[in-house]
């Protein structure tokens, strides 16, 4: 099961942080591999919210529907998701106070489908890298 752990501190106040993490009309300004939507979205991400994300994963399109799990603002956000081909994914943010901004520390894991053996490998470097890029992006719109 691949699994990608990235860390971010970030020169925000962790409510600060939360308002962008938790609203969806801002993921085109910082989620680097998000392509838009399907279907309705929620105003904010809540828990039980559902909604439909296209993403570009290794170059191409893929759909996931999500289920926000755990939202405890503005520490912990929780999400599970259901993507093509069997693939599941969870992904945790977990936000703390560090001095005058904040630690974000991101986890995601992948299981089913093909990801055994070396396309999980695959996915676990284009995830982690892609993580890397969305949480810098994200950092600069919460200064």
């Amino acid at each position: 099961m691949p699994k990608v752990n990235v860390t971010a501190q970030i020169p925000a106040a962790p409510d600060k942080v939360w308002d962008v993490l938790t609203d969806p009309t801002r993921f085109p300004e910082w989620f680097t591999t998000h392509e838009g939507f399907i279907g309705d979205v929620p105003a904010r991400l809540e828990e039980g919210s559902t909604y439909t994300q296209r993403v570009k994963a290794m170059g191409m399109p893929a759909d996931t529907a999500w289920r926000v799990v755990t939202a405890q603002a503005p520490q912990r956000l929780e999400l599970a998701g259901d993507g093509p081909m069997g693939v599941k994914v969870r992904s945790s943010y977990v936000l703390q106070p560090d001095g005058d901004g904040s630690r974000l520390d991101v986890e995601t894991e992948f299981e089913g489908g093909m990801l055994a053996g070396p396309m999980g490998a695959m996915v676990a470097k284009q995830a982690g890298e892609s993580t890397e890029k969305s949480l810098t992006k994200l950092a600069a719109l919460v200064v």
